[in-house]
């Protein structure tokens, strides 16, 4: 007759593995017995074994027990459960290890426990919710719930799950303060509600906002083209130079209000746009120019020069 058993390393997440050994003692030496069974488990694995017993073959009828012990070798802990064996006149007995169903404080993670977002700022965390209990008990359902202050938004705020003995889920949570939010530290925390227990969970969202205080204004200036005169015959060869003392980043020229030109990072601050009489309508134009420094606030300046054809 084969006994199986079945066993679950319960230790927690950060345990190191350990081996389990699970073995059969019979009514007297008579009996055939099958082998121990030694298996490495690491946290939250589980496997079963198979020992086969058999009883002599005179041996009388009645029920008869069978301990089965299961020893943790990192601990010397041992777990005894008791099986039977039936014998009966013209019928050969048997019996199951039945395993119970033991109720376990589920695993919870946070993560992570802390970030730095400016007002604004989408930021995410990511909780992980493990059922602890062992095999033989029912699926569980947990109601988790999340809260932060309210000058934040935050997705979703509750949610049910129900997880099988040893199955993880993990849930997503989206926190942005809103703009006026000021610096400072502020608590995300998270209840998951299991029947009558409840498990809390917690992290911080640090709001560091950073105020860019502009430069001065870069300087501009035109040549080849004077504002408020006539465009020349030919070629006019349009230039605008700019400073600052972090440097240009960019210069933009348009005309008419339709960009013509752009130079980025340019040398020496200089850009060119050359314009061709022959290819000019008669009228008025007017170009802008759109300056932006290379300082940390990005500050900008603008210049118009008008002219006729």
């Amino acid at each position: 007759m084969d006994y199986k058993v079945t066993v679950k390393n319960n230790d927690s997440v950060h345990c190191a593995a350990s081996s389990f050994t699970v073995s059969a003692t019979t009514p007297n030496g008579s009996w055939t017995l099958g082998s121990a069974v030694t298996k490495s488990l690491a946290p939250g694995e589980s496997f079963e074994a198979t020992i086969r017993i058999a009883s002599k073959s005179n041996e009388k009828n009645g029920t008869y027990t069978i301990p089965f012990s299961v020893k943790n070798g990192s601990t010397a802990a041992v777990t005894t459960k008791n099986a039977t064996y039936v014998i009966e006149a013209n019928a050969t007995g048997g019996g199951t290890v039945t395993p119970t169903c033991t109720r376990a404080n589920p695993a919870i993670s946070l993560t992570p426990t802390s970030q730095v977002g400016a007002a604004g700022k989408l930021l995410q965390y990511t909780l992980s919710v493990k059922n602890n209990d062992t095999t033989a008990c029912a699926d569980n359902a947990y109601a988790v719930t999340a809260t932060m202050p309210n000058d934040f938004t935050l997705t979703p705020t509750s949610q049910n799950i129900t997880l099988k003995p040893g199955e993880t889920r993990t849930l997503s949570f989206s926190a942005t303060p809103n703009a006026t939010v000021t610096n400072g530290n502020y608590s995300l925390a998270v209840s998951i509600k299991e029947g009558t227990s409840t498990y809390n969970a917690s992290a911080t969202y640090t709001v560091s906002n950073t105020t860019v205080t502009p430069s001065t204004p870069p300087t501009i200036s035109t040549s080849g083209i004077t504002d408020g005169g006539k465009l020349g015959n030919g070629n006019n060869k349009f230039q605008v130079t700019a400073s600052h003392a972090n440097g240009i980043a960019v210069i933009e020229i348009y005309l008419n209000g339709v960009k013509v030109e752009t130079c980025n990072t340019p040398k020496n601050g200089v850009c060119e746009h050359a314009i061709h009489a022959n290819n000019t309508a008669a009228g008025t134009y007017v170009l802008k120019i759109d300056v932006t420094a290379n300082d940390s606030a990005r500050t900008q300046n603008s210049k118009t020069v008008t002219f006729t054809r």
